[in-house]
């Protein structure tokens, strides 16, 4: 059995000797004739990337002026709009750990066996079924990570998500094949709606909101973050099992989700369209800002569903990306 986990590690070393290195960092370290040969590679012309070049280049050479002497770690908590990113970016980790999934993922034969008291051989049927259903549904968000967005992906699915962890706490009244079957419906339309967004987008979002000269140090914190959650979820839930029991342990996460819609709500601002060089321009508006836009949208929302007149006039967005650029008097080829 363990043997097996060989097969993708090999895989991926072999596919290691095809990589290309990162343009970035090839740049940064002078090479500037093999960045470009790696960039004709990956785009789709030469013309596109001379001009690819040029931007990495001008940004590589800003970030080197913006780092020298500072210490990138002081700098993600002294600086505000980086400070609001690093925010962001730890709370989208906290809730990923915090909606339970892993609770599902690494327990799951051991609910079914112990607390479900089905037969050993059903209880790991159940959690292969858990497994598929993670990587089937994580497709669709290399198509609807773009179109719909990160903010959009995380606000739908959150709701379904905590509707799963309710019916996981009723799962434990009735008879045996009730539960089994209430419990088994639970995780599979709980990880349906977890893998195409509150599993890759905590990933995705961290790996772009920070600017360049700083991403390394900003990943670095939010991977710390996610992992040290991990172990405090995983960790804790054999003794949420004695003291409140599974009732009481979904409801606590159903509730975490619930608080974590609010916070996702109010704070997290939509990323899409934004190059890895413009993503600093999301966060220099407060959260205060952004929470209040947020609030006056969905109130207007709110309204329009239930068809009332009064729906007030909408406000600039304080991450509208035109108006970004052309507040900090940016072309966008200039970035």
């Amino acid at each position: 059995m363990l043997g097996t986990t060989l097969v993708p590690g090999a895989i991926e070393t072999v596919g290691m000797f095809f990589q290309p290195e990162s343009p970035r960092w090839l740049i940064k370290k002078g090479k500037h004739e093999h960045a470009m040969e790696v960039l004709k590679r990956l785009r789709i012309s030469r013309e596109h990337a001379l001009r690819d070049y040029v931007i990495i280049r001008k940004a590589c050479e800003e970030e080197s002026r913006m780092t020298a002497g500072k210490n990138m770690y002081f700098e993600l908590v002294r600086v505000p709009s980086l400070r609001r990113a690093l925010f962001v970016g730890v709370l989208l980790m906290l809730f990923q750990q915090y909606c339970g999934m892993n609770v599902f993922m690494y327990y799951v034969d051991y609910m079914f066996k112990t607390m479900i008291h089905v037969s050993s051989k059903k209880a790991v049927l159940a959690s292969m079924v858990a497994g598929f259903a993670n990587a089937v549904f994580t497709i669709p968000v290399y198509w609807t990570i773009d179109k719909y967005g990160r903010r959009s992906l995380q606000l739908w699915t959150f709701p379904v998500m905590c509707a799963m962890q309710v019916l996981a706490l009723f799962s434990y009244y009735g008879t045996k094949w009730v539960n089994f079957a209430l419990f088994i419906i639970a995780i599979f339309f709980f990880i349906a709606a977890y893998s195409p967004a509150n599993g890759p987008v905590p990933w995705v979002y961290n790996a772009e909101i920070f600017p360049l000269y700083i991403r390394s140090e900003g990943m670095a914190i939010t991977t710390f973050t996610n992992y040290m959650f991990n172990f405090v979820v995983s960790f804790s839930w054999p003794d949420m099992l004695k003291s409140m029991k599974a009732q009481g342990g979904y409801g606590f996460y159903a509730a975490a989700i619930a608080w974590g819609w609010v916070m996702l709500f109010f704070f997290m601002p939509e990323t899409k369209g934004y190059t890895l060089e413009q993503m600093r321009l999301v966060f220099e508006h407060s959260l205060g800002e952004i929470a209040k836009y947020h609030w006056h949208c969905g109130v207007n929302n709110v309204k329009r569903v239930l068809g009332m007149k009064n729906v007030n006039a909408s406000i600039p967005s304080p991450y509208d990306k035109a108006a970004n650029l052309k507040e900090h008097g940016i072309e966008e080829e200039e970035m």
